[in-house]
């Protein structure tokens, strides 16, 4: 189903995103879009529990806070009709999660042709199942039916939009490469790779992120500690808090706050780059999205343990940014050959030693050629500025929604 602007005569007002949270890391890409557009994002009141998202942008020039009101057994609602007649919005764009009664409240509308064009945002396929089972088959094509009802969908990479292409052959599909801004000093980077290329500061490791089960960051603290058999004055810094937190520190036991500094949540863009720049390789045991865009933009190459079907994590779409050996390197923990290695376990094992093993071995690799590893710093600073700056998502993001209010 294709509607057009003109099934809404008056909807002259400007574009409209709505979305249950307002992050600090979307600021910069909603600038760009009221800049650019007018574009206005409604988001919940600072009563509805979204606190810590808000506080960062709640003077935001282009912010519409109202009532949201939770569903039974389903995500927060957006008063809909409010926001129709206060803002006129001649284009909708919501988060595209079948649970959100936003979602369907939106869709209904464009049925009974009584709203603007609504696009989706969001993954285009969940990217946390994979197609693994009979369950998450049908969770994955369960979405293709509702999706249809859409005016058009705004995919953050290649894979989800491919994944939509296939199956929505006649609804628009734009792709918006998802990023964050990263503010750095040229001559902060450039120091920073000298002293990685000189070796004039230990080997230090990074981490930034939510401390929670599938970042895996006690495997990591694992992983670290075999490092540190290797490269005995290594560090390792950890940005960021979460569930998981004590029983890192626990893990981490005497390392902790020693060879293993924790620095705690951090949102101010000029103390992250600092620690950015007292390091020289960003890594997980986890899943990793964003992170991975935020390490590159500070000239740090990204270390990820490759999913495995059983065990590995799930990656969010910015995976795909780490190239093995050029901007980083991709741990493959699979396909065990039958022999030994230094600890008595096998090559390629699948369980969680062998993962951390594999794990270890990787950022050891990089400290035996410095060299090396800052060409791979500079090739990834590279990357970003060419392929992730704010500048691109804005511009892609913007030529989306221009395209959506036009009638096809």
């Amino acid at each position: 189903m294709q509607h057009g602007a003109a099934d809404v005569p008056n909807a002259q007002g400007p574009p409209v995103i709505i979305y249950r949270t307002v992050p600090h890391y979307r600021r910069a890409l909603y600038d760009g879009l009221y800049a650019r557009l007018g574009a206005l994002v409604v988001g919940p009141q600072h009563d509805e529990g979204h606190e810590t998202f808000m506080a960062p942008v709640d003077q935001a020039p282009w912010l519409r806070r109202y009532p949201f009101q939770a569903k039974r057994g389903l995500l927060p609602a957006a008063p809909i009709r409010s926001i129709l007649e206060d803002l006129n919005p001649r284009l909708i764009v919501a988060e595209a999660g079948l649970r959100s009664p936003i979602l369907w409240d939106l869709l209904t509308r464009r049925r009974l042709r009584k709203g603007p064009p609504v696009v989706l945002w969001g993954h285009g396929w969940q990217m946390g199942r994979g197609f693994e089972g009979a369950v998450n088959m049908l969770r994955q094509y369960g979405r293709i039916a509702p999706f249809k009802a859409a005016d058009g969908h705004i995919v953050y990479s290649h894979e989800g939009a491919t994944f939509l292409r296939r199956h929505l052959k006649t609804t628009r599909i734009w792709k918006a490469t998802n990023t964050l801004k990263v503010k750095t000093d040229a001559d902060d980077i450039a120091q920073s790779i000298e002293a990685t290329r000189s070796v004039t500061r230990p080997f230090t490791l990074l981490f930034c992120g939510r401390m929670t089960p599938d970042k895996r960051v006690p495997d990591l603290v694992r992983a670290f500690q075999l490092v540190l058999c290797h490269v005995a004055d290594a560090k390792l810094i950890l940005i960021g808090d979460g569930v998981d937190r004590a029983v890192v520190q626990r893990v981490a036991g005497s390392l902790w706050q020693r060879a293993i500094v924790w620095h705690g949540q951090e949102y101010d863009a000029q103390t992250l780059s600092r620690h950015y720049s007292n390091a020289d390789v960003a890594v997980s045991a986890g899943s990793v999205g964003l992170s991975v865009n935020e390490a590159l933009g500070h000239a740090l190459p990204f270390v990820l343990l490759e999913r495995h079907p059983k065990h590995g994590p799930f990656h969010h779409p910015e995976h795909v940014h780490v190239a093995d050996g050029v901007t980083g390197l991709r741990v493959k923990a699979a396909g065990c050959s039958g022999q030994p290695n230094q600890t008595g376990t096998h090559k390629g094992h699948t369980d969680k030693a062998g993962r951390i093993e594999a794990l270890a071995q990787a950022l050891i690799s990089l400290h035996r050629d410095r060299n090396a590893l800052a060409l791979m710093r500079q090739r990834s600073i590279d990357c970003y500025r060419s392929n992730l700056s704010m500048e691109r998502y804005v511009g892609e993001f913007a030529n989306a929604l221009q395209q959506a209010a036009v009638q096809r």
